[in-house]
């Protein structure tokens, strides 16, 4: 009986010992915290970066102003080509005009003498010239600008039509007039000589057409065409040196050659008509010989080409420093002391043309001088120019 209790009390100390166990706190559990969600709020995006530090502004770099034409020439040094020597009647009206142009414009103007080539050496200067207009020239167009490009002289490096043209001076006739320290006293005195040396500027243009078509017209025997002298100054000292006996020019550049006692007064006046204006007692050719029809043809080129003084300036100008160019020279020309200072040259004054005019002059003979004549001119000149 003890036993069966001995057993009994085991059992149920056993039982109470799994209860207390049961009893006991819980061991720890390692909790999990799940992240709280997510709220999208509807929007543009953000993006935070860091601000730079700010850029220096670069200075604005101020646009430059267009300058006007008066401006642009009262600020620069304009410069006249002159293709001859010093000294002629159009150096001469050359000086003057840069001495009015200070006065008009504000500026100044310098006069650069190019001879050379018979005068194509300072025509083709001007026409290759930087065309920013502070380069332009002033010839005798016939024989160094429109003469020798109508004539397809080897020597032209220029196209006649391109040329800005300022303006032109004079319209005369071409005489023929010999040393004064001769003993002739008329052409038909000259046709007696032998040997008769003419001088010319150029070797083709009409004052050499117009030799040439003398020696022809009035037989004048073994003459010949000397070439190479640098405008009427040389060729008036040459003249007095006895290297020729005379030469055939404008009839205008004569009159102070006659007045300084350089030549005689012309013989002859190379056109249809006579110089009333200038020596109304010189006969014209017709009036002296009997032209044929081929005399006749060259006479007209001739007369067609009557000298006048050309201002003009290389193709490429702006617009408004050529329109600047032209108002200056009509204001310089309508001055009066200007005239006056001119009529010391050529005491016949004549109304300047205006630069749109003498471009249209150039078209007119470009289309009108005919090539044929012309060869027939060019021809006559070589068998006497040497």
């Amino acid at each position: 009986m003890r036993r069966v209790i001995s057993v009994f009390v085991a059992l149920l100390l056993s039982l109470l010992a799994i209860g207390a166990g049961c009893a006991r706190a819980p061991a720890p559990v390692a909790t999990v915290t799940a992240p709280a969600p997510t709220v999208t709020v509807p929007g543009p995006t953000v993006t935070l970066t860091p601000t730079p530090a700010p850029t220096p502004t670069p200075t604005p770099t101020p646009t430059p102003t267009a300058v006007s034409a008066a401006d642009f020439y009262k600020n620069n040094i304009a410069t006249m080509i002159l293709p001859y020597g010093a000294g002629g009647g159009a150096d001469f009206l050359a000086r003057i005009y840069a001495s009015f142009w200070a006065e008009v414009t504000g500026g100044t103007m310098i006069v650069k003498n190019m001879a050379g080539g018979g005068g194509l050496l300072g025509t083709n200067a001007i026409y290759s010239a930087k065309p920013d207009g502070l380069t332009m020239g002033l010839t005798y167009g016939r024989g160094t600008l429109y003469g020798p490009a109508l004539m397809d002289d080897p020597g032209v490096k220029f196209d006649m039509l391109k040329f800005n043209y300022i303006g032109a001076f004079l319209r005369d006739e071409t005489a023929m007039a010999i040393a004064a320290q001769l003993p002739y006293k008329s052409m038909a005195e000259l046709q007696q000589a032998s040997g008769v040396k003419l001088g010319v500027s150029e070797r083709r243009g009409v004052a050499v057409i117009a030799t040439a078509l003398i020696i022809k017209a009035f037989g004048l025997k073994d003459a010949r065409i000397v070439p190479g002298y640098a405008g009427t100054a040389e060729l008036s000292l040459a003249s007095t040196r006895g290297e020729i006996h005379g030469y055939a020019y404008s009839i205008n550049a004569y009159t102070r050659e006659v007045e300084k006692g350089y030549l005689k007064t012309p013989f002859v006046v190379v056109d249809y008509d006579r110089s009333l204006a200038y020596y109304p007692d010189v006969p014209a050719i017709p009036e002296l010989v009997q032209l044929s029809p081929e005399d006749k043809k060259i006479l007209n080129i001739v007369s067609a080409l009557r000298a006048s003084i050309e201002f003009f300036a290389p193709p490429g100008i702006p617009e408004d420093r050529i329109k600047f160019l032209r108002s200056s020279f009509d204001t310089i020309f309508a001055n009066s002391a200007f005239k006056t200072q001119v009529v010391r040259a050529f005491p016949v004054w004549t109304a300047p043309t205006k630069g749109e005019d003498v471009a249209k002059r150039m078209e007119w003979m470009r289309q009108n001088i005919l090539k044929e004549d012309l060869d027939k001119a060019d021809t006559l000149i070589d068998q006497y120019i040497r």
